[in-house]
């Protein structure tokens, strides 16, 4: 299967347990790293290491299940001093836990090569549920629309999974195909005190073509529709897109 839609797909959640109290949740650990490439190193000295990466990862039996890179593409390079995210997913925060503990005792030659290459100085988690999972894409790379909000006073969870629920109807009801799919990301350990975001909205499209054909529906009509459902519950940043590409798929 298509490694990065693996990923995705492997994210399906009920809304973090409010539709159903009596289901826990399924997500994603995500561990997340903010890289900057070392003097005279680039994204192709990273693709260098991708195969060293697979093989240490199955000889120390690391259960990260996908790695991948996160690289802005159209957002204000200034609020960014880093070159791009390193992402791991994990199946729980256990196994993300192992992890860790892993490469702090077993990183070793292949950990020499990498500080060679790239400097990571900021590592926070998040735990990552799907809304609208994405149905299929064609290669290994996607494009991902970033946008942090906060809940409005009086608004919180339950009426973000409500507002989920009708949108999804809508779409449903309408026999709209949007495509790509919807995704939420939720800070956790390590995110900054100074950035107040509750969620991300995270749009996954095949690549940039996909993701204009949405935002032409959207113009189109259905962004009224979808400002109506979601309008009132939480106050967003305007959006940025990156180029995610994947490392290593470990499942």
């Amino acid at each position: 299967m298509h490694k990065l839609v693996l990923f995705f797909l492997t994210l399906i959640a009920s809304h973090f347990g409010v539709a159903d109290n009596h289901s826990a949740p399924k997500y994603g650990a995500l561990d997340m790293y903010a890289c900057s490439f070392d003097k005279g190193k680039d994204m192709e000295d990273l693709k260098s290491l991708y195969g060293d990466y697979g093989e240490w990862a199955d000889e120390n039996s690391a259960p990260v299940s996908l790695s991948y890179t996160l690289t802005p593409f159209i957002a204000d390079l200034g609020n960014y001093d880093f070159d791009f995210v390193w992402m791991d997913r994990y199946e729980s925060y256990e196994d993300l836990g192992k992890g860790l503990q892993i490469w702090a005792e077993n990183s070793g030659k292949f950990g020499d090569k990498v500080s060679k290459v790239i400097t990571c100085d900021s590592q926070w988690m998040m735990t990552g549920f799907a809304v609208s999972p994405i149905k299929e894409a064609g290669d290994d790379s996607a494009a991902l629309m970033l946008i942090s909000c906060a809940f409005s006073d009086g608004q919180g969870w339950s009426d973000l999974a409500a507002a989920d629920q009708k949108w999804i109807s809508y779409l449903n009801s309408e026999s709209i195909e949007i495509e790509g799919g919807l995704y939420r990301w939720i800070p956790g350990a390590g995110w900054p005190d100074d950035n107040e975001s509750d969620y991300v909205n995270v749009y996954v499209a095949d690549d940039i073509v996909a993701y204009g054909r949405t935002i032409d529906k959207m113009w189109g009509g259905l962004g009224g529709v979808y400002n109506t459902i979601y309008g009132e519950i939480a106050q967003c940043d305007n959006p940025s897109i990156w180029g995610a590409s994947a490392i290593a798929d470990n499942s």
